[in-house]
């Protein structure tokens, strides 16, 4: 709950975990609606569900299968992005975020570990779900029909406003751990934000677009 909010909040209060304690208490609620993405149906697997939950309270060992690989993980948090469920986990001592749909073939240990406070630390800070110690700059030159959407909230993470130009449009520096992340975002905004650099970028998003028009 507090992990949603805090996604959700961030730029509004200054203390997202003060504020989901304040949202709780009694008689507070009432006061607020709060509309966030639709939750993605996960009924036909909540018994995983609630076994992995189980798993994280009680700091158990966790094997499952993820993309055809048997994994032996320790279960950290589920995260809530967007609607969509994932499990924040430790494999081999690097964090990995799995998209909780895609797991299968679920088995709990009666072997405990032991919670790293830094670990942990680093994925209550991490402003994005995937972790990485390398991370690359991107440059995006922002429309000033949407400009006010970016100065308002962080629309990625990461996100810095670097300059407001005259006609009211921006230069916004993010930080770019995966490829996809930062594709798909441009690919949502199109044709009102643009990748600046590092130019390859651009180009690999150019010719996806022209291979999706060609397909249709």
């Amino acid at each position: 709950m507090i992990y949603i909010l805090a996604y959700f909040w961030d730029y509004l209060f200054f203390n997202p975990k003060e504020f989901s304690q304040h949202l709780l208490a009694k008689g507070v609620s009432k006061a607020y609606l709060i509309k966030t993405h639709n939750f993605e149906d996960i009924g036909h697997k909540l018994d995983v569900f609630k076994s992995i939950e189980k798993a994280i309270l009680n700091l158990k060992v966790v094997e499952l299968v993820y993309r055809d690989q048997k994994r032996r993980v320790h279960p950290y948090k589920f995260a809530n992005v967007k609607g969509i469920w994932y499990l924040i986990a430790l494999q081999d001592e690097v964090i990995k975020t799995f998209t909780f749909t895609k797991i299968s073939k679920l088995q709990i240990f009666d072997d405990y570990f032991v919670v790293d406070q830094g670990i942990l630390e680093k994925i209550e800070n991490e402003e994005s779900l995937w972790f990485s110690n390398s991370k690359t700059e991107v440059l995006l030159k922002v429309d000033f029909s949407v400009a006010p959407y970016f100065k308002r909230r962080k629309v990625i993470p990461y996100q810095k406003i670097l300059e407001e130009y005259e006609d009211g449009s921006l230069l916004v520096s993010v930080l770019m751990t995966f490829e996809n992340e930062i594709l798909q975002m441009v690919q949502y905004w199109l044709p009102n934000v643009k990748i600046v650099s590092p130019t390859t970028l651009q180009d690999k998003l150019e010719k996806t677009l022209l291979k999706f028009l060609n397909i249709t």
